[in-house]
């Protein structure tokens, strides 16, 4: 295991997985929400590099029973986290950084 998945299973408890997009490129990250570590990224908008790119976040945190994968309700999202990540919350993610600021 890399330094960096050790430090993720050892300091966080969620990763956010996101994505940020302009015209027909699409960058998909998945981040630990408190040591910003990105653990995988993969561009292009479409449902197998959603596969890839999820895919491609270490098994260790992927089916760690102490990380939560949090994200908002895009619908790659909401029909293929449940597959690829043990522990996933699909919220609106405004809701989520609301409930963390109390």
């Amino acid at each position: 295991m890399g330094t960096k998945v050790n430090k993720v299973l050892k300091e966080e408890k969620q990763v956010e997985v996101d994505e940020i997009y302009k015209r027909r490129l699409v960058v998909y990250f998945a981040i630990g929400r408190k040591t910003k570590l990105i653990l995988n990224y993969l561009g292009y908008r479409d449902y197998r590099d959603v596969i890839k790119f999820l895919e491609g976040i270490p098994e260790e945190i992927r089916y760690s029973d102490k990380i939560t994968f949090v994200s908002d309700a895009y619908i790659n999202y909401l029909n293929l986290l449940p597959d690829y990540v043990e522990n996933c919350i699909i919220v609106n993610k405004s809701k989520l950084k609301k409930r963390i600021k109390n």
